[in-house]
């Protein structure tokens, strides 16, 4: 309601900015149509404001909602000229979440080759930005995709070392989602006593 309010009033900035502050809650959630429509209310103010970076962040928000309501072929254009927006804002960190977002997107649509490669870009883009939640989210994600694929030894590789970074940078809700898949490779190799470890922590 205050994203379309603040659209209606006229106060564009604030649209996309409200959009952007509730993404987080939205999705833990699963408001996932509120969360669609409150990008795309904040999509079009952006583009009314020429905003390029409130364009690839609503973008990225909006591709995001669709995946998660099952519009992999609609939401996946929005990253990719999410992609080409922040290419064009020398913004390598913002290119490095819409990698990422793409590699959420292409898994879902069976797509395991593509979304790997996707994954290795962003985990690039966060180590060269220094972003190091950013590089352990890149790599936990790197871990579930190794998993999808049968390669466990990488993905256990993948999950410890993000692991590690989580701790060092006390995000315990990113610790939390990679000691979730480190339960999941060690239930897929049978091994009951570590995966319900790893599940409990």
């Amino acid at each position: 309601a205050a994203v379309r309010h603040a659209a209606a009033a006229g106060f564009d900035t604030h649209a996309w900015q409200l959009a952007w502050a509730v993404s987080d809650f939205l999705f833990r959630c699963g408001h996932w149509h509120d969360w669609r429509t409150a990008n795309s209310v904040a999509l079009a103010a952006a583009q009314r404001g020429h905003d390029r970076r409130a364009e690839a962040v609503t973008r990225r928000g909006l591709a995001m909602a669709m995946s998660n309501l099952g519009d992999h072929a609609e939401g996946e254009p929005h990253l990719r000229t999410a992609l080409i927006l922040f290419e064009q804002l020398d913004d390598h960190i913002g290119r490095a979440n819409a990698h990422l977002n793409l590699t959420a997107l292409l898994f879902r649509r069976h797509r395991s080759a593509d979304a790997l490669h996707h994954c290795r870009l962003a985990l690039d883009l966060y180590a060269a930005g220094g972003d190091r939640r950013g590089e352990a989210m890149a790599l936990n994600t790197m871990g579930m995709l190794h998993t999808g694929i049968g390669n466990r030894r990488e993905a256990l590789v993948c999950c410890r070392r993000a692991a590690t970074i989580f701790a060092e940078v006390s995000d315990r809700s990113g610790l939390a989602s990679t000691w979730d898949s480190l339960g999941n490779i060690h239930h897929q190799q049978f091994d009951y006593h570590h995966a319900t470890r790893y599940y409990q922590r």
